[in-house]
């Protein structure tokens, strides 16, 4: 696909407010590994489950869950507080 370049960025809330400073998105060729569609917009960021499945709420009030390939979740440290989903480091 060919929509590299350069991105003017910031981020809002559902209100429209700016939430963050300008920031700029860089983006590089890639290609679509895959593709799928929902009955609807999506407005979203999709979850994934333990198990690799993707999940992901649209505008037609349907939950879709995706089967992928992938063996579940990384192995990595998560870049989210807690490190993990269920947010184990915030016990007091």
């Amino acid at each position: 696909m060919s929509d590299s370049g350069n991105y003017r960025c910031v981020v809002s809330n559902t209100a429209g407010s700016t939430t963050s400073n300008e920031a700029t998105l860089s983006v590089k060729d890639f290609f679509k590994k895959w593709h799928f569609e929902t009955g609807g917009g999506v407005r979203s960021s999709p979850a994934i489950g333990p198990d690799g499945t993707v999940y992901v709420g649209s505008n037609n009030w349907k939950l879709y869950a995706i089967k992928t390939d992938s063996k579940g979740l990384a192995k990595s440290p998560w870049p989210m507080r807690g490190q993990n989903p269920q947010h184990t480091s915030r016990a007091r």
